[in-house]
């Protein structure tokens, strides 16, 4: 017997067809915790010792979840200020984080923050 075969392309197309309309037939959005889990956000500036940040500065949010870490990364503004969302209650370590091929290893403070009913704001992130 000669069974019909879908071609990867069809399969692929086929499963995302299906997860946006399980996502609409729920009223979920991608991003949405979907069980009705609310959310939180952490926001801050980097102030740099010597009175310039530098390019590429990132702040890497940490958290332990099951037996591992886990991270999200969120870009610093030029004046210095990030924004962290969509994080559930919880504790969080933040750290600087300089993105690039050519850069050069930094140097921080890192914040511990723990998140419990609502946004956390005025965190410093010292380099």
């Amino acid at each position: 017997m000669i069974k019909p075969r879908l071609l990867p392309s069809v399969t692929v197309a086929f499963s995302l067809v299906l997860v946006v309309v399980l996502f609409n037939a729920l009223g979920l959005k991608p991003d949405d915790p979907g069980d009705g889990g609310t959310v939180y956000s952490i926001s801050g500036r980097a102030i740099a010792a010597h009175g310039t940040l530098p390019a590429n500065l990132w702040v890497r949010i940490s958290w332990e979840e099951g037996r591992g870490v886990r991270s999200v990364s969120v870009p610093v503004r030029p004046d210095g200020t990030f924004v962290a969302e969509k994080l559930r209650p919880g504790d969080y370590r933040l750290a600087p984080d300089v993105r690039g091929d050519a850069a050069p290893p930094i140097e921080g403070t890192p914040a511990a923050v723990t998140i419990r009913d609502r946004d956390v704001t005025g965190i410093e992130i010292r380099m």
